[in-house]
């Protein structure tokens, strides 16, 4: 685990090489096909499970991250091989791990789309009329929330369940200091740009992906879109403008998953590869 541009892809695939073994994606973005430069996604992808497999117009969440993942810790767990868990979204890999229960399917297609394009008083007078008492559990003033209550009670299907093999668990996370992961983000930012993120985006909108798809609520991919929708000119300045953009949404995305880390059960965490390397050496050794 680890916040974004912490470096924790290439510790996963150094610890995967070690082990012979599969990763398995947790990362909600990389799921999607198309979106591969702007959520930072493997050159290669061979050894992974959970890239790609999802178009970016499909809705995809923890319940559904929870039973296809499950899904292949047991089959690698019964093939006799190890595997790696490797990811931002702290909350799939929580629910994962913690086995998290009672988690609701994904809402039926198209009402999450119909439910962005409402306003926050519309949806929180559905949800009053559906519920009188909700207001003592759901946040009215957050419309992801509200939305979400929504879909709940408007998807009657039964909780998810699911279960775990007995692997040996090990959660580590690099936690590098925060002004050098400023700086790595801000690079990185940059990099994507000048290597081909915005033609990517065009090219999704010119698949004829929309503004709501889910797989646009990516960092960086709506504003892009914004762009080039309305055919803006990019002078150097404006790049510029737009590199520190992205940089900030970024960072701040960083820094919310580090709270998260900080209450992750059982998690070791290292400020470098090194540290985290070497770790998994001495843990080898004894297993």
């Amino acid at each position: 685990m680890g916040p974004t541009a912490s470096g924790k892809s290439s510790l996963a695939e150094d610890i995967g090489r070690e082990l012979d073994c599969f990763l398995v994606n947790g990362d909600a973005f990389q799921v999607y096909r198309g979106l591969t430069i702007g959520t930072a996604k493997p050159q290669d992808t061979s050894r992974y499970h959970l890239i790609d497999i999802k178009d970016p117009e499909d809705e995809y969440g923890v319940g559904e991250y929870v039973v296809s993942a499950s899904n292949i810790l047991w089959q690698e767990f019964e093939a006799g091989r190890d595997c790696v868990l490797v990811g931002g979204t702290g909350l799939y890999i929580r629910a994962l791990v913690e086995q998290y229960q009672d988690l609701s399917p994904s809402p039926p297609a198209g009402m999450r789309e119909s439910f962005n394009s409402m306003s926050l008083e519309e949806l929180v007078e559905q949800l009053l009329e559906k519920d009188s008492d909700c207001h003592h559990r759901v946040d009215l003033k957050n419309k992801i929330r509200v939305t979400r209550a929504l879909e709940k009670l408007l998807t009657p299907e039964q909780s998810i369940r699911f279960s775990l093999p007995p692997f040996e668990v090990h959660k580590i996370a690099l936690v590098p200091d925060v002004e050098s992961s400023k700086l790595v983000i801000k690079n990185r930012t940059t990099f994507m740009l000048e290597n081909g993120w915005i033609e990517e985006v065009g090219g999704l909108l010119d698949s004829g992906l929309t503004f709501s798809a889910p797989g646009f609520r990516a960092i960086g991919y709506r504003l892009l879109a914004s762009i080039l929708r309305e055919k803006l000119n990019l002078q150097p300045g404006s790049i510029e403008e737009l590199i520190d953009s992205i940089s900030l949404e970024t960072i701040q995305y960083a820094k919310r998953q580090r709270t998260w880390l900080r209450s992750e059960p059982r998690l070791q965490t290292f400020l470098g590869k090194n540290d985290a390397m070497s770790w998994f050496q001495s843990i080898s050794k004894t297993s």
